[in-house]
């Protein structure tokens, strides 16, 4: 997946921006935003993700590893993951 129009996409339903994704801040749509990019990059490396969001390998493997679990107990996640697939899929 082209990891540009997945950031368009992420951005575009989480409200926020690719600056906001990769900075520092855990506001819970920028988080949200770093999580779905995480998932939407199944065939990456943790390495290699975390150089595309500016994360290290330890989180990237805690964000996968949490999310079956985040999906089920986080609506806000699994909706914004619905339309990231919309958009992204078209």
């Amino acid at each position: 997946m082209n990891t540009d129009a997945l950031f368009a996409a992420v951005c575009e339903v989480c409200g926020c921006t690719k600056d906001d994704i990769l900075s520092s801040g855990r506001l819970r749509h920028h988080v949200i935003a770093r999580k779905i990019i995480t998932s939407c990059l199944p065939n990456h490396t943790e390495a290699a993700v975390g150089l595309i969001i500016n994360r290290d390998h330890a989180t990237i493997n805690y964000y996968r590893k949490m999310h079956e679990y985040n999906l089920k107990t986080d609506a806000l996640l699994r909706e914004m993951m619905r339309e990231v697939r919309l958009i992204t899929e078209n």
